[in-house]
């Protein structure tokens, strides 16, 4: 039997679907998306997490009208890194026009999986981004690169 007490709780309790969980409007499913973009990119997840049983079942509950709309691992890895990407540039460029002085950029010397210094290929891609406001910077610092040539 239940007690009496327990039952008045329920009734006062509150249900996840009477927070508006079970709708998510268009421009919602915009934003989470992007959200879930910058938490999987920021923290290094793999793309195909998103698809996994676990992390579903996880969305579905806290947001069932988004779990209809979470989007596939290849969707994650081509439009929404493209949007992530953009609005991340566009902030940082927003950012950096608006310090005084001259930037200093910092690269951090590593191998890849094939054991390639990839200190150079950032340098050189850094170097093709800022060539035309050079101006701008003040030094390129490569950190313990010399331990990659050894």
């Amino acid at each position: 039997t239940l007690d009496p007490s327990a039952s008045k709780r329920r009734e006062r309790q509150t249900a996840l679907k009477d927070f508006g969980f079970q709708v998510c409007s268009e421009m919602q499913v915009i934003a989470l998306n992007f959200l879930l973009g910058c938490f999987f990119f920021a923290c290094k997840i793999p793309f195909c997490v998103v698809e996994n049983v676990f992390f579903v079942a996880f969305i579905t509950t806290l947001c069932p009208a988004y779990a209809k709309h979470l989007p596939s691992s290849s969707t994650l890895r081509r439009s929404i890194l493209d949007d992530v990407y953009e609005e991340t540039a566009v902030s940082t460029n927003a950012a950096l026009d608006n310090t005084p002085g001259k930037r200093t950029l910092a690269l951090d010397g590593k191998t890849n999986t094939v054991g390639r210094a990839t200190c150079d290929i950032g340098a050189n891609f850094v170097y093709e981004e800022i060539k035309d406001e050079s101006e701008k910077y003040q030094v390129v610092c490569a950190d313990n690169t010399g331990s990659e040539y050894d």
